[in-house]
């Protein structure tokens, strides 16, 4: 994709995107920090241009669209432990559990086996710039006229790579799966927890 040698280090480059010409032709990076950090640079640029040719969830998830009919509204969003307990915050190598409940006041919403999809994106939120750390997803059917439906996603807060800090968890509903060009209702809703250490 990118690559930037450490043999260049402190002159001007320009790097081409060779994929997709009309739409980046030359970047300026203009001098370049000693060789250790450049590593760094040419990682976050591989990474930028990787998440741009991508389609995935997550990608589809952070643009977050909207627009649809039906009368859908995410009552309720929290975490709780393996026992049900709901606490602000969760000890790294607990199961955690998301818990959404879905309310459609409108007709019944059946698109199966393609959709609806219930969404809920795991995000790190201590940093200055958040980042998804894991996805659940279930295709079911949500009745209407009122009907509450519930789900409950589990995730691992694994202690060898999950950071301490501030945790959200984001709700959204579609049509179908995103990669398949299915779209977001306007419903979402988000809870807020803690990761703590052992």
């Amino acid at each position: 994709m990118f690559r930037v040698s450490s043999e260049h280090a402190g002159a001007t480059k320009y790097i081409s995107k060779l994929s997709r010409p009309e739409l980046c032709r030359h970047s300026r990076l203009g001098s370049l920090p000693a060789p250790r950090r450049i590593f760094m640079i040419s990682l976050a640029l591989m990474l930028i241009a990787l998440l741009a040719e991508m389609s995935c969830p997550l990608m589809a998830l952070a643009a977050r669209p909207s627009g649809a009919e039906e009368d859908l509204t995410i009552v309720e969003v929290y975490a709780s432990d393996s026992t049900g307990k709901s606490r602000a915050s969760y000890r790294v190598g607990e199961n955690l559990l998301i818990w959404v409940a879905v309310r459609n006041d409108g007709a019944d919403l059946d698109l199966l086996p393609r959709g609806p999809v219930v969404w809920i994106e795991l995000d790190y939120v201590s940093d200055a710039v958040p980042f998804p750390v894991g996805v659940q997803f279930s295709i079911q059917r949500l009745p209407g006229g009122g009907t509450v439906i519930r789900w409950g996603a589990g995730f691992y807060l694994n202690p060898t790579n999950l950071q301490l800090g501030d945790y959200e968890a984001h709700v959204y509903i579609s049509d179908a799966m995103i990669s398949d060009g299915g779209k977001f209702y306007n419903a979402s809703m988000t809870s807020v927890f803690t990761v703590t250490g052992a």
